[in-house]
């Protein structure tokens, strides 16, 4: 059975702007992946460490992120979600704390302004689908009528009380052990 590992999170805040978003909005970022899932090794047995990828797990407003953070920390309990290893069981209230504590962290910082996790800078492009085309659309949210069509693309989810946001966005970020 696989367990979803998060190695590494940070959060960002993008602040209210007058008529595209009237509170601050917050991105948590998370490095993870599954617990039997590995790359290519260069070891005898050809195994390398665990496959992981930098995605958006929630974005919305303080509240929002909180509340999903919430409906996530339930896999704590059952080990279908573990911080830091493979072998770390945490808690939902572990979840919880670290995603508060991220929350104020980003309070002072501008998503505008770039958005870096130990020293490495993480690039996020938004994305949604074009409902006539099915096409992938690519968003900027350091362009304002840009961010204001992505919002608009999802305005239903965003309106709801949690966001699950694994599709909403390509995230790269730096490849950290």
């Amino acid at each position: 059975m696989s367990s979803e590992i998060i190695y590494h999170q940070t959060m960002a805040r993008l602040p209210a702007q007058k008529g595209i978003n009237e509170q601050d909005l917050f991105f948590h970022l998370v490095q993870m992946g599954s617990s039997n899932c590995y790359e290519f090794g260069t070891s005898r047995s050809g195994v390398g460490r665990r496959s992981r990828s930098w995605s958006l797990i929630s974005m919305g407003t303080r509240a929002q992120v909180l509340s999903t953070a919430i409906m996530i920390s339930g896999g704590c309990e059952g080990g279908m979600l573990k911080l830091g290893s493979a072998s770390k069981c945490a808690s939902p209230e572990q979840h919880i704390r670290k995603t508060r504590r991220l929350l104020a962290e980003a309070e002072g910082h501008d998503l505008r302004d770039g958005i870096a996790y130990k020293g490495h800078p993480i690039r996020i492009n938004l994305k949604a689908r074009d409902t006539a085309t099915n096409a992938e659309a690519f968003y900027g949210i350091s362009h304002p009528c840009e961010f204001k069509e992505f919002l608009a693309a999802h305005a239903e989810p965003l309106a709801q009380r949690t966001l699950i946001a694994w599709s909403m966005a390509k995230v790269n970020g730096p490849e950290l052990r």
